[in-house]
């Protein structure tokens, strides 16, 4: 037989035999991988992660799960440093250039575009029209997917974060335009408290910013266990500035009944003493000494 393809064969039949072997590595380090970045551990999962893209078949889905985590790793691994950010953005868009039809596309373009969007290490220098360009890139490719809301609300950010109130009229305009062209917009309730930000600073219209943060509360609010920081404002803004006394009532009642924890439960009685309505007690110690006794009776 010709040594040749024996030798041909056996290196054929040795692959075959491994490649299980192979797949079932790449597995393993990617779960792992994702289970420390669950934990934050984005260096020892950054590891993992070069580990399986190392062993992974390019353009495969692991492949592409692979040079994404990396990627993430490198973006958010603290301290950032330049070099990181700029393996980050290389692997970010290699992803894009084998891949563009990828899942993980929609959001390493977006990563993309925050990266230019935030300084990410000393003396890196803030892009926003090339953040810009890339969240656009985001609305034009997957219009129909979530992500397009938030890109759109990270495009109006670059242009309200400036503080200057011209910029600050068009970012909100583009949240406001948006809103009424996309009325199941899953972010509906982040745009509106964001818009209810601008309006207070740098535009300075309190009454506009009032109706936006009782539109975001309508939406329900998304971060959880701070409700209380819309709610402050709205009882606040209805209180001392838009002078509805019904809207800041409700508010501060809501503060006391709702987060006694959040530190403001006990200025909202003495307000609504002022105001001449009925105080609720709060009820956080009383909770918690009921709970604790519930607990005990237990078995």
């Amino acid at each position: 037989m010709n040594t040749g393809i024996l030798q041909a064969a056996i290196a054929a039949w040795m692959v075959l035999a491994t490649a299980p072997c192979a797949a079932a590595r790449v597995s393993n380090d990617l779960a792992a991988a994702v289970g420390e970045m669950a934990g934050f551990g984005f260096g020892e999962a950054h590891e993992l992660f070069d580990h399986a893209l190392r062993h992974a078949a390019p353009g495969t889905p692991a492949w592409q799960q692979a040079i994404f985590g990396k990627a993430v790793c490198a973006h958010q691994f603290s301290p950032s440093s330049q070099r990181l950010i700029e393996e980050a953005d290389t692997l970010y868009r290699q992803l894009l250039a084998e891949c563009p039809d990828s899942p993980y596309a929609p959001r390493a373009t977006m990563h993309l575009g925050r990266m230019r969007e935030l300084g990410d290490y000393y003396g890196d220098a803030p892009d926003l029209a090339g953040a810009r360009v890339l969240y656009q890139q985001v609305i034009d490719r997957w219009p129909t997917q979530d992500i397009a809301g938030e890109a759109l609300l990270r495009i109006a950010g670059t242009f309200i974060q400036t503080y200057d109130a011209t910029q600050a009229v068009h970012g909100v305009s583009l949240l406001e335009s948006w809103l009424r062209t996309h009325p199941g917009e899953p972010l509906a309730a982040a745009m509106w408290q964001y818009m209810g930000g601008a309006y207070l600073n740098p535009l300075n219209n309190h009454a506009r910013a009032l109706d936006c943060y009782l539109e975001a509360d309508r939406h329900g609010l998304l971060v959880l266990g701070k409700e209380w920081v819309v709610y402050w404002r709205i009882a606040t803004i209805a209180d001392h500035f838009v002078t509805n006394r019904d809207v800041a009532v409700a508010y501060y009642s809501r503060i006391i009944t709702e987060t006694p924890n959040s530190g403001k439960a006990y200025e909202s009685q003495l307000a609504l003493e002022r105001l001449g309505a009925p105080v609720p007690p709060i009820t956080l110690y009383t909770r918690g000494a009921r709970d604790a006794a519930r607990a005990k009776e237990t078995p």
